[in-house]
């Protein structure tokens, strides 16, 4: 007899309203030194999506500097700050220098120095191993601005009705080179969070494959 899969019954998340994503984001530009221009921040103001009626949908603002590493290094610094670094655990696998670092063979190209809104569904896609999912809609580096933008999200996970997350857009090196990793996001009541990697290839129940909606 085949086991049922539990269904959950999702309470209501709060997520950062894009608005003040947009007072966040000014805030970081001017203080990290991030380089974005105040013409460059405008074209998104009036470009917000729609509300999503998913309650694990969301709208997140996303960013990229120069190259994928050094926009994922900015980003993991942005966590350290708004999580604290006693609450912001990396752990010692995650590499993110070009030679360990690199985006889904399929994934749309990098752009450099972009912003931009993306809509992250966060719940939809589990039991399901990173390799498996869509490289056009593997979430990346945006996983990363929704983790800084969005902790009252993080703070309620729990593997259950709010799953953890995999980023399955970006690949890493690991401790064993035969296996392809990818970074996963645990967060907790306490508001800490725990940045780890984990196997491409493994599928858990406890945690969702963060995916891009595309419209159409």
């Amino acid at each position: 007899m085949s086991r049922k899969r539990p269904v959950f019954t999702v309470p209501e998340v709060r997520f950062t309203a894009p608005e003040v994503q947009l007072r966040q984001f000014h805030l970081w530009n001017h203080r990290e030194g991030l380089g974005f221009s105040k013409a460059q921040i405008a074209t998104v103001e009036p470009a917000i999506p729609p509300a999503p009626a998913s309650p694990l949908v969301v709208r997140v603002l996303c960013w990229t500097l120069d190259n994928l590493s050094s926009s994922l290094d900015a980003k993991l610094k942005l966590i350290c700050e708004v999580y604290g670094d006693d609450r912001t655990d990396i752990s010692d696998s995650f590499k993110t220098g070009p030679d360990h670092l690199w985006q889904v063979d399929g994934a749309p190209a990098f752009q450099p120095h972009r912003l931009w809104w993306e809509i992250i569904d966060l719940g939809s896609v589990r039991d399901t191993a990173p390799d498996q999912v869509d490289p056009e809609i593997a979430a990346g580096l945006q996983v990363f601005d929704l983790a800084s933008q969005c902790p009252d999200y993080l703070k309620r996970h729990n593997g259950r009705d709010i799953p953890y997350l995999d980023v399955p857009g970006l690949y890493l090196k690991g401790l064993d080179k035969s296996r392809l990793y990818v970074p996963y996001f645990e967060g907790s009541s306490d508001r800490s969070v725990y940045v780890n990697t984990g196997w491409a290839d493994d599928a858990y129940s406890d945690t969702a494959q963060a995916v891009v909606v595309r419209e159409g």
